[in-house]
């Protein structure tokens, strides 16, 4: 429920993993291991990964740039790694794109990397963009129907070992995950339209929506209200899904946005949120993002 009576909220934070050619040391794995263990120091339930190939310079996507191609390290080989180097910290995803690998090895995935951080993995889910489906070759289309013949093979290899499915986009015929974790892994299921908010309520342990840094919280309550109505009408407790967002925020200040995050974070806090997953801004420099780790963890201390 969204009535701020169900959880106390906990923060996570994203690690950058996006750099140019030239900026590549910025996300160099010593770089990123650093920054993993800081968040873990500083107490944070988790750390999230993103899920791309790389934009082209001027092209579309929110990290686009206009004069040079961004790149991204790989969201699950860095998974494993961060799982290596830490012992307590969540290690998640803001979301595996579900057209880059088939359902059935993105189970396989998951199960190695819930074994490897002892538990400690969840994996996060979605229909994703199309920024760079062209370049691996993946179809850009129907992709909400595409995440629907995904999760039930997914949840299935993950929670009985098998799944059996012929759908329009993904198979798998008769398939067996031999090797399951010891602990089910949470299955996490981003979803902002109707559709992809009913597989979620369908499918999910958690659901995750992308909100803006609204002090007052109304873009969460609104669709806070929609996965309310989602459970209400697949007869699911709302009270059994988890709920999650993410948001960017400003807590070093960089653009004058830190009050303003601050009164954000509090306000998601008010509803109850199983966890928020915050994306800071910060220079282009791991000591920038070192110390934004360390200004969001001040933040979040002084929310009661």
């Amino acid at each position: 429920m969204s009535d701020g009576a169900r959880t106390t909220t906990r923060w996570a934070v994203a690690l950058e993993l996006h750099a140019t050619a030239a900026d590549a040391d910025d996300v160099s794995w010593p770089h990123v291991r650093a920054l993993a263990q800081t968040a873990e120091d500083l107490d944070f339930d988790a750390v999230v990964l993103a899920d791309h190939l790389s934009y082209r310079a001027g092209g579309p996507g929110d990290y686009a740039r206009a004069d040079a191609a961004l790149g991204i390290r790989e969201s699950m080989t860095v998974a494993a790694a961060i799982a290596a180097v830490t012992t307590r910290i969540g290690i998640a995803h803001s979301v595996v794109n579900t057209p880059y690998r088939t359902p059935t090895m993105v189970a396989h995935l998951a199960a190695s990397l819930a074994e490897i951080s002892g538990g400690r993995y969840e994996l996060g889910i979605g229909s994703g963009n199309s920024d760079d489906y062209d370049q691996l070759g993946v179809d850009s289309d129907r992709r909400v129907a595409r995440l629907e013949e995904s999760l039930p093979i997914v949840a299935g290899l993950l929670r009985e070992g098998r799944a059996d499915s012929s759908g329009r986009f993904w198979r798998a015929h008769d398939a067996e995950l031999v090797l399951r974790p010891a602990a089910p892994v949470r299955l996490v299921v981003a979803a902002g339209g109707p559709r992809s908010i009913r597989a979620a309520v369908r499918w999910a342990d958690r659901w995750n929506g992308f909100v803006p840094a609204d002090p007052e919280a109304a873009s969460a309550r609104a669709l806070l209200a929609q996965v309310d109505e989602a459970c209400t009408a697949a007869d699911r407790d709302p009270r059994t899904l988890g709920r999650t967002v993410d948001l960017v925020i400003d807590p070093l200040d960089l653009q004058g946005a830190r009050s303003r995050s601050a009164d954000a974070l509090a306000a998601l806090a008010d509803l109850g949120l199983d966890q928020v997953r915050c994306y800071s801004l910060a220079a282009s420099s791991p000591a920038s993002r070192s110390d934004a780790l360390h200004a969001l963890a001040e933040m979040t201390s002084a929310i009661t």
